[in-house]
């Protein structure tokens, strides 16, 4: 035969394959092609599949066939909202296959697919439903007996999730995905470009062919995703892919900082947490996913470390957790508090409710321990025990006699608002106990309060510790639900040894003794600690039995402010040998912030009698006291004296100045009776002041208040008289 002949020979033969290949697709029937492949889809997912959009037949090489509004179902039972939409599907047919009655889409390409996954507040989900058998085909649903699919393509996708049970909800929208046969491992490889909470995100992997997931068998899953700087990695198989049941998967989890994967999620975390590393295995037993052996590491030990071990049976509510946790850290803010931060514990619990048990923790010197219960709800409640043998409050006091640190404004009370707003937010009912409390010198010993917060309502009673000797007890409340905060405090303390606080504080070391009884009632409101102080009303008073004053640590012209007083107002600071120390006293009046004492101050030795006068004012912060001392069994100051004696400690708070002052001291001397005239006190005010230095239980007068004593209070109870 020649060439042309032959040619000619495979022209002809090729117009009459193409021509029947062209009857054979004209011979299929549109409507029963619809509603075979809505049958078969039904069938193998479980899902019932309608097209309300007519199927479009182009004939060529290569025919196409098109549906347009296509909606996918949700499970029978679950949310009513459908599991997927897509406007438009086109598949691109293979015409060989159709001489053996098959249908091999070799190009299947979705415009704007909807997929929405929820759950009901019961745990129903809309993709949770049970594949149904096909039914037999008949007609010309015989003529494709079944579908093969080799390449998708989607375009502009949407992936919701939400569970109505917790209100959370993750959305992702694709650009573009892709999946494509896997010549090597036989199964399909896909990408997918999009969006997740405006941040890009990337996923590639492999599973196994289309087919065993339209059949519903165990279907091989292979995927890594890259979002926010971290690297997700899912690999093992879904025995029931139709339903996304039947989950066995190693799960994956690294990158460089948590907070910002937690913030993809929906859940915002109040700090940096570092890089991470997470492994565990999803399952779904019993029908609910959770996880096993989960292995996770957060942040650095330079900074703070948390780990975690153990399985959450329900993974999507939280629930059936057993985890081991630790917290380490090295890192600046532990070491400036006494060490390094070692914390373990047990967390159990879920669906609301959630139990904290073995919880030991070392903090430099200082360890915690307890048993704590929480239960959500709108008011969160924590509520359980926690005890300590050794607990540094605070750093420990710096230089002797150093004035307290002052807010930026030079005050010392700060005008920032006080951290109320949590305390409206939760509930607690706390037992709390210490061996020992270090507080800058101030050490607790024996410490047990109950605090129980309600609604706003911060309770601190009773408060029971042992102090230098004594004993303290105390009660706190703070209404934060009020308009206005509002603050009541009540402390008594019994034989404290005030020349050992004052030393273990070191404030000063020139008192040796003085059992000391305390007692402060004070009320006030405000949002701020400056607020607070500037609204307080109530009384103050502290008694001090017999001690010692040490000349050698009396230093009038300079060092710590009591010795300085000490220093001003005891012959000490001639050169005296030490000397006994009777009683001192203190009784502070306060109303609207301003603290005021008349003849309140007083000291006495076996050479001096000291009274003093005057006020502290919280609201500015300034001071303004006098003492005059007097030489006991001889004359107090008289004119002669010229007022040189008297002693005046003013300005402020944060910088108390304390000099020798005649008239200016004079005049604060009202609070002692003494007339005022312009210049220094009158006649009549220097005679009255000589009687008020007379005085010869000056101790008892300050007590007393304006001489008067209490019945069963009396102040010679006080200094054991």
């Amino acid at each position: 035969m020649r060439l042309n002949t032959a040619l000619k020979a495979a022209v002809v033969a090729a117009f009459a394959i193409a021509a029947a290949l062209i009857a054979v697709v004209k011979s299929l029937d549109l409507e029963q092609a619809r509603v075979l492949l809505a049958t078969r889809v039904s069938a193998a997912t479980g899902h019932r599949l309608t097209i309300a959009g007519p199927l479009e037949l182009k004939l060529g090489l290569v025919p196409t066939l098109a549906a347009s509004h296509l909606t996918l179902a949700g499970a029978p039972g679950g949310p009513r909202t459908p599991l997927a939409t897509a406007d438009r599907v086109v598949a691109r047919l293979a015409l060989l296959p159709l001489l053996a009655g098959e249908v091999v889409i070799k190009r299947l390409e979705v415009d704007s697919p909807d997929i929405r996954l929820e759950s009901a507040a019961d745990g129903r989900a809309n993709w949770r439903a049970a594949p149904a058998a096909a039914p037999a085909a008949s007609g010309g649903a015989a003529m494709v007996p079944r579908f093969d699919i080799r390449t998708i393509i989607v375009h502009d996708a949407h992936l919701a999730w939400r569970d109505h049970a917790t209100g959370r909800d993750l959305n992702l929208t694709v650009a573009s995905a892709t999946v494509r046969p896997d010549r090597v491992n036989g199964g399909l490889a896909l990408h997918l470009d999009g969006t997740f909470r405006g941040q890009p995100i990337a996923v590639e992997g492999l599973t196994g062919p289309l087919a065993d997931a339209l059949a519903n068998r165990p279907w091989l899953l292979h995927l890594k995703a890259s979002v926010a700087e971290a690297v997700l990695m899912a690999d093992g198989r879904i025995a029931r892919p139709a339903g996304l049941a039947g989950l066995d998967l190693a799960l994956t989890a690294q990158g460089s900082d948590l907070a910002a994967l937690l913030h993809l999620a929906g859940w915002e975390a109040p700090l940096p947490l570092g890089p991470f590393r997470i492994t565990a295995h999803l399952a779904d037993a019993g029908g609910l996913p959770g996880l096993d052996g989960i292995d996770a590491a957060v942040g650095r030990r330079e900074a703070l470390l948390v780990t975690a071990k153990g399985r959450v049976a329900d993974l999507a509510h939280a629930a059936g957790l057993d985890l081991a946790l630790a917290a380490e850290s090295d890192g600046p803010a532990p070491q400036a508090a006494g060490g390094p931060l070692r914390l373990i514990a047990h967390l159990t619990g879920g669906t609301g409710s959630w139990h904290l048990a073995d919880l030991r923790g070392k903090l430099g010197d200082s360890d915690l321990g307890g048993d704590l219960r929480i239960v959500a709800g709108h008011r969160p409640k924590l509520s359980g025990r926690l005890t300590a043998s050794r607990l540094a409050w605070t750093g420990r006091a710096g230089k002797a006699g150093a004035p307290a640190a002052p807010a930026a404004d030079g005050r010392l009370f700060s005008a920032t608002p006080l951290p109320l707003g949590g305390l409206r937010d939760a509930d607690a009912d706390l037992d709390l106990a210490a061996g020992q409390v270090l507080a800058d010198g101030a050490d607790l010993d024996d410490v047990t309060a109950r605090l129980r917060l309600d609604d706003g309502r911060l309770s601190l009673a009773p408060i029971a510790a042992r102090l230098a000797g004594g004993q303290l007890t105390a009660r706190l409340d703070l209404d934060a639900a009020a308009p206005v905060p509002a603050l009541t405090a009540r402390l008594d303390g019994e034989r404290i040894d005030l020349g050992t606080l004052l030393r273990q504080m070191a404030v000063s070391q020139a008192l040796n003794g003085g059992a000391t009884r305390i007692a402060l009632d004070l009320r006030g409101r405000g949002d701020s600690p400056r607020a607070l102080a500037a609204s307080l009303n109530g009384i103050a008073t502290v008694a001090v039995g017999p001690g010692r004053l040490h000349s050698a640590a009396v230093d009038w012209a300079g060092g710590d402010l009591p010795s300085q007083l000490l220093g001003r107002l005891s012959p000490l600071a001639k050169g005296g040998s030490d000397a006994a120390l009777s009683c001192a006293a203190l009784r502070l009046t306060l109303r609207d912030g301003v603290a005021t004492s008349t003849r309140g101050l007083a000291m006495e030795t076996r050479r001096t009698a000291v009274v003093g006068s005057g006020t502290i004012d919280l609201r500015r912060e300034t001071l303004d006291l006098a003492f005059a001392p007097r030489a006991r069994g001889g004359l107090g100051l008289s004119l002669g004296g010229g007022m040189a004696g008297l002693t005046r400690l003013g300005g402020t708070l944060t910088h108390p100045v304390l000099t020798l002052d005649g008239a200016g001291a004079a005049r604060t001397a009202a609070s002692v009776g003494a007339a005022v005239a312009s210049g220094g006190l009158s006649l009549l005010g220097e005679l009255l002041y000589d009687r008020a230095t007379a005085d010869p239980h000056p101790c008892r007068t300050a007590l007393a208040g304006h001489g008067h004593r209490r019945r069963g209070h009396g102040p010679g109870r006080l200094f054991g008289r």
